[in-house]
């Protein structure tokens, strides 16, 4: 923690199990266990998947990110609507990442935004198709976005951090 004190409001802390997409391999009780202890970080955002909040007693504070992944395809918008809801639910942040196989799914995902959720939720599609969304997801209300340092993605279709100011900017320009 000391380590990272400087920019605690700057970080995401994520420990996601197997079946969410992570690589934690110790057991459920002991995830969860650290889940809490990280808690305690007041500044820094802390992203918990939605079922683990349904499954335990995790608080959730206004820095934390209720976050649910497909990371196979892209349900429908109705799907959609249902995991959003039940993340608004807790207050925090709701985050809906799916994958898109198609660059239609970005609009199906994107559609989910709306003057309501504004600032309370980040919505994109992971892989080549979603890379749109990502870029996309900042001007539609999403209060932060995922980028990269160059050669250093952590999901398919992030996209480096030199990329998305360069388009950006053009936008500025445009």
């Amino acid at each position: 923690k000391e380590k990272f004190k400087v920019s605690e409001d700057k970080i995401i802390l994520t420990l996601r199990k197997k079946e969410e997409g992570g690589k934690f391999q110790a057991s459920e009780s002991e995830r969860i266990a650290l889940l809490k202890e990280l808690q305690s970080w007041k500044l820094a955002y802390k992203d918990v998947e939605l079922s683990t909040l349904s499954d335990s007693r995790l608080k959730v504070d206004a820095k934390t990110i209720v976050s649910w992944h497909d990371f196979n395809s892209t349900p429908s918008e109705k799907v959609l609507k249902v995991k959003l809801s039940a993340a608004l639910e807790y207050g925090g942040i709701a985050k809906i990442v799916t994958t898109a196989k198609k660059l239609s799914h970005n609009l199906t995902v994107l559609n989910l935004y709306n003057k309501k959720v504004r600032g309370k939720f980040i919505g994109f599609c992971m892989g080549e198709e979603g890379k749109i969304s990502r870029i996309l997801a900042p001007m539609l209300g999403s209060p932060f976005m995922y980028g990269c340092l160059e050669g250093a993605a952590v999901a398919p279709g992030q996209v480096p951090i030199s990329e998305l100011r360069a388009f950006y900017e053009l936008l500025e320009v445009a």
